[in-house]
């Protein structure tokens, strides 16, 4: 069993001993009293719903020996220890409890309101190409050579980070894409990650209901800049941002390295010209201060331009030929729930699935899917219960700029499904020449109507949900993949 003396575990953390002393050894470190075992050092959190500081006497009855404590307790152990910000603390005692992974590997880190996830799987494409092992943790899964697992959250406690980090270590992995939430972000979860490289992608309103303002949100988003990359340890940093968004200037002001900037912005330091993009896929020639790059490759949109032109940043920070990393970018099919195509058939529509699920990310892709649609655009789309309210007119709006629209649920939680749809509603109702527009609660019915009522010429987007394979209704969550029910469709109707 693996034991590391508490004073070693604190290293680079700010702290005074309340009682006892860090002598003592820590035989495992938890935040979860359930998971407590003899030995152990128990991290009392407070969370925004519970606090850890509550379960400090059951983790000490579960053979605790030390508390990690940011407030008096009334429990005695063998040894209290008193930080400012546990969670912080929790996320630097992980790296050092598992020998710091990410000195060992390069490690690069995304953020931004949309387009983590296509960058990350764009990352990978293009890191395998240039021979590295590589991964990746992020919204839609963990996986490195003989793991795979789908993610339960973008980027996961820190516990679970510096555990995954070594055991990719363990198998070879030489390079790790992950996301950086705004959330995890703000809970210090990326404390003690060793990053080469951090890429930020624009700034959107979302996640409202848990930062409050927009400020509070970027400020979130530049701590993996002017904390996380700050504080790595590792040579010849650098950040790749995009210049186009107006938040450049401020990410830019961010950043301690140096910097790459993309975006179709002509003074960008990777640029596009002769772009096109159809229904089936994208060309551009990339502009870079080593050469022209054709590029090709079945992505969809101008927004996947950006991301695109985001991984391409890595290729040149870390001196590989930028022609193979295109060719690892061109060899990528499809990222799941990412303006994802799914076969109708002969003669019929064109189907997309898409995680568009902000104002400006359904705004985007409907900008994109409209120039190339010869007849209709059909949009499918919701808004999640339980989250930002203020949102939801917001996507009603930017849902108008298509031709028709079926509203339809979204993960309505444990609010009334009908009165999302009437907060949906209230924003289409308030754009004067709006599509029309039908509300089915039933996703499944709502998505079937919408290839229904779709001629050949027209294009049908179904978004919000993305990759989920799941709906929650209340707090039960079943079984609800979007793409599933697309090809369900097309499968009964053959």
């Amino acid at each position: 069993m693996m034991k590391i003396m508490m004073k070693d575990l604190l290293q680079g953390i700010k702290y005074s001993v309340v009682s006892g002393n860090t002598g003592a050894e820590c035989e495992g470190l938890t935040s979860d009293s359930r998971q407590v075992r003899p030995g152990y050092c128990f991290v009392c959190i407070e969370g925004t719903k519970v606090d850890g500081h509550s379960f400090a006497r059951k983790a000490v009855e579960l053979g605790a020996k030390t508390l990690i404590v940011s407030k008096p307790v009334d429990v005695r152990a063998d040894c209290v220890i008193q930080v400012k910000d546990p969670r912080r603390a929790m996320a630097l005692m992980a790296a050092t409890w598992y020998g710091h992974p990410s000195k060992k590997m390069m490690a690069i880190a995304v953020t931004g309101s949309d387009g983590k996830t296509s960058t990350t799987y764009l990352l990978r494409a293009l890191l395998k190409n240039l021979g590295y092992k590589v991964g990746i943790i992020g919204t839609i899964l963990r996986e490195w050579p003989g793991f795979v697992e789908k993610a339960d959250m973008t980027t996961p406690d820190p516990l679970r980070l510096q555990a995954s980090l070594k055991k990719m270590l363990d198998a070879g992995v030489d390079a790790v894409v992950l996301e950086a939430s705004s959330h995890a972000l703000d809970q210090g979860r990326l404390a003690g990650l060793h990053l080469d490289m951090a890429i930020f992608t624009n700034l959107t309103r979302d996640h409202l209901d848990y930062h409050i303002t927009r400020k509070a949100y970027s400020l979130a988003k530049q701590r993996l800049f002017n904390e996380i990359l700050a504080k790595s340890e590792k040579k010849d940093k650098a950040c790749v941002l995009n210049m186009d968004d107006p938040e450049f200037d401020t990410f830019a002001k961010a950043c301690p390295a140096k910097i790459i900037s993309y975006g179709f912005n002509e003074e960008a330091t990777i640029h596009p010209v002769e772009f096109k993009t159809g229904l089936h896929g994208s060309t551009a020639n990339l502009i870079t201060p080593k050469s022209v790059i054709k590029l090709r490759t079945k992505l969809v949109g101008r927004h996947n331009m950006y991301n695109i032109m985001a991984a391409m940043g890595t290729a040149l920070i870390i001196g590989r030929p930028m022609a193979k990393a295109a060719n690892g970018i061109s060899s990528l099919e499809f990222i799941p729930g990412r303006l994802q195509r799914v076969d109708l058939g002969k003669n019929a529509a064109t189907c997309f699935v898409d995680y568009a699920h902000t104002p400006a990310a359904l705004e985007n892709v409907i900008s994109v899917l409209d120039e190339l649609t010869k007849g209709r655009l059909i949009v499918v789309f919701g808004a999640g219960g339980d989250r930002d309210k203020g949102k939801r007119p917001l996507m009603g709006k930017a849902a108008c700029a298509a031709d028709s629209l079926v509203l339809t649920s979204d993960n309505p939680r444990t609010e009334d499904p009908m009165q999302i749809l009437k907060e949906i509603e209230a924003g289409v109702s308030e754009v004067g020449d709006h599509p029309k527009y039908v509300v089915i609660e039933d996703r499944k019915k709502a998505i079937y109507h919408a290839i229904d009522i779709a001629g050949p010429n027209d294009t049908i987007l179904v978004a919000g949900k993305g990759h989920e394979d799941y709906q929650i209704k209340g707090t039960e969550k079943k079984h609800f993949d979007d793409v599933e029910t697309i090809m369900e469709y097309v499968k009964n109707a053959n």
